[in-house]
């Protein structure tokens, strides 16, 4: 009986992901996590956020990753889990925390999980810097569920972070002819001209080169 009482696999109102003082975790200490109307939590597990790069070195994923199953979720419905952080992720003082120096929350703050090799914010998170807790919404079958399928089970390795990730610059869309003139570059229209539109304007300038021709034979 006290076995199962203490069974990690057993389906429970409150997980805990214990703090192993791994140096992966700038902040360290216990996460506990609550979901919301019934749903249920088990199989929680601290992970190292080493299993996948971020894409920009702005990236920060302070108390590592956690990992987890719901259970008891409306099929293809949503599931809000209330995520108690240790104290210093609160901290302004602390560079690592969410909480800027001034008391705000730090941009691109969000839920992020391994897309590609990459870890990705994939979804808000909301702030409760009174309770000091944090809120993130999934979606059974959604792209923080990791079965992919809408099946009343939410398997979600995740963890909470902020900064922002590096974007590609804008691509070119408008290229420059090689002729250019006195005023610069310009668009060379003549290639996107519609060929019916071209050859009106060959026949135009047909015509007016035989009218020239016939009327100087004439004097």
């Amino acid at each position: 009986m006290a076995l199962a009482l203490t069974d990690v696999n057993a389906p429970k109102a409150t997980g805990t992901a214990a703090d192993t003082n791994n140096p992966d975790y700038p902040i360290e200490g216990t996460v506990t996590i609550t979901p919301q109307n019934g749903v249920l939590i088990s199989q929680v597990q601290r992970g190292n956020v080493d299993q996948a790069q971020k894409p920009s070195s702005s990236i920060h994923l302070p108390v590592g990753a956690v990992s987890f199953k719901l259970t008891n979720v409306p099929v293809g419905g949503q599931a809000t889990l209330v995520i108690q952080l240790p104290a210093e992720a609160w901290d302004p003082n602390n560079a690592e925390s969410f909480i800027t120096s001034n008391g705000q929350i730090k941009p691109g703050t969000n839920w992020f999980k391994i897309q590609n090799g990459l870890w990705k914010g994939i979804l808000p998170i909301s702030v409760d810097m009174t309770s000091q807790t944090i809120s993130v919404t999934l979606t059974d079958g959604g792209p923080g569920d990791a079965d992919g399928t809408a099946n009343g089970v939410i398997i979600d390795p995740g963890c909470p972070g902020w900064g922002m990730e590096a974007t590609p610059a804008e691509a070119v869309t408008t290229q420059p002819s090689k002729n250019t003139g006195p005023f610069g570059c310009f668009i060379n229209t003549a290639k996107k001209a519609h060929p019916a539109g071209l050859l009106s304007l060959l026949a135009v300038l047909a015509g007016a080169g035989l009218y020239l021709l016939v009327r100087r034979r004439g004097r």
